[in-house]
C-alpha cells in the first residue's frame, strides 16, 4: 500500500480519506485539509486485489484497526461504501461523496464486502453530484431509508460522479464535520 500523510497540523485533529475504484490518493486534498489543521491520512487501496483476495476482509480489518484514533472519515464512491461501514464500525463522523452505499445496483463486480457491523449511526453527511450518472443517488437514499439511517445530504451543482478539488472546497465549506 502506498500512504500520502500530512504531518503539518496545528491541531491534534485527525481524518482518513479513502478514494474510490481505481481512484489514487489525491496530494491536493491532503492539502486542503492541512490547512484546515488536520492530520491527514489517504492510503491508497487496490479494490479488486483485496476483493479478489478476502472480499476486503482484510483491509477492513487492517482499516479499522489503523485509523481507530481518526476524528472523522471521508470516502468517495466506492471509498465512500468503505467509509460508512468503518464509521459505523468506529462509530465516527463520516463524509460521504457519491456514496456506492447499494452494492446490489452496482455494475462493478465488486458487492458487498465480507464484514460484519452493526448500524451505529454516527453523524453522516452525504453529497451528492449534481450530474453523476455512475452512481445513482436514489438508490443510495432508497437504501439509507430500508435501514432506517439518519443522515444529511447535500447536493452540489455541476459535479459529476468524479470529485475535483473546487467541489471538494465546496463540501469541505458546507460540512459541519470538518472545521
Amino acid at each position: 500500500m502506498i500512504y500520502l500523510e500530512s504531518f503539518t497540523t496545528l491541531t491534534n485533529k485527525s481524518v482518513l480519506v479513502l478514494h474510490g475504484y481505481h481512484g489514487r490518493p489525491a496530494p491536493e486534498r491532503t492539502r486542503v485539509l492541512a490547512r484546515r489543521s488536520y492530520k491527514t491520512y489517504y492510503p491508497h487501496i487496490d479494490y479488486d486485489k483485496e476483493y479478489a483476495k478476502d472480499k476486503c476482509q482484510s483491509i477492513t480489518n487492517y482499516l479499522v484497526e489503523r485509523y481507530s484514533d481518526v476524528d472523522a472519515i471521508i470516502g468517495l464512491s466506492l471509498g465512500g461504501y468503505l467509509a460508512f461501514i468503518l464509521a459505523n464500525k468506529l462509530e465516527k463522523p463520516c463524509i460521504l461523496i457519491n456514496p456506492a452505499l447499494n452494492r446490489k445496483t452496482t455494475r462493478l463486480n465488486i458487492k458487498e464486502f465480507d464484514y460484519d457491523f452493526l448500524i451505529t449511526n454516527p453523524r453522516t453527511e452525504i453529497f451528492f453530484g449534481e450530474n453523476d450518472i455512475v452512481v445513482d443517488k436514489n438508490h443510495t437514499i432508497d437504501y439509507l431509508n430500508k435501514i432506517n439511517y439518519k443522515y444529511i445530504d447535500s447536493e452540489i451543482k455541476m459535479m459529476e460522479h468524479g470529485c475535483p478539488l473546487n467541489h471538494f472546497k465546496t463540501i469541505l465549506n458546507r460540512t459541519k464535520i470538518i472545521r
